[in-house]
């Protein structure tokens, strides 16, 4: 059984496609301002100069080409940023990668939690991981914990096996929040 696009997919598609078109050969323009651009593509370019595309018209359409792309699930994807721990209220959780497969997680543990009348009794801590994908592996053994235990990502944040779940706040980590 063969199923067909709708007409609306279809025309969106070619849509994008002429947008992407336009857009090269603006960036092409561009970057040779003496380039000749035929007829057909200048006459449809509202922003022209003489004939030539302007290097704002070009930066503008690449710029819509950009944000009009669709965006796949894992094209972004990373742990990268900094977490809130129910089991830790207000203590630190950092994840940061260090390359394509391993990152430093980072943290700080308080009793109970992290609250700024008990700065004396919290502990930092630092610990190692590989990344496969949407898993994490972390190294609790310094902590006193697993060696491997494993993180699975869950809409936004990380889920540990004693279902506890990290979720993400910010998107980057910075060093001064280690």
């Amino acid at each position: 059984l063969e199923i067909s696009e709708s007409p609306t997919r279809r025309l969106v598609k070619m849509l994008m496609k002429i947008a992407i078109t336009t857009c090269l050969v603006a960036v092409a323009t561009c970057f040779n301002p003496s380039a000749t651009v035929p007829k057909r593509v200048t006459r449809s370019c509202t922003m022209q100069m003489d004939g030539a595309i302007s290097r704002r018209s070009a930066l503008l359409l690449a710029g819509l080409s950009l944000i009009s792309r669709p965006v796949l699930a894992d094209d972004s994807f990373s742990f990268d940023g900094s977490y809130s721990d129910p089991k830790h209220p207000g203590c630190a959780r950092n994840v940061m990668s260090k390359n394509d497969n391993e990152a430093e997680i980072s943290g700080v543990d308080g009793n109970p939690g992290c609250s700024a009348g008990n700065a004396d009794v919290q502990k930092p801590w630092r610990l190692n991981g590989k990344v496969d994908g949407k898993k994490i592996f972390v190294d609790f053994s310094p902590k006193g914990g697993p060696k491997d235990l494993l993180g699975n990502w869950e809409d936004d944040g990380i889920r540990w096996p004693d279902n506890n779940k990290w979720t993400k706040i910010t998107q980057k980590t910075y060093p001064q929040d280690l």
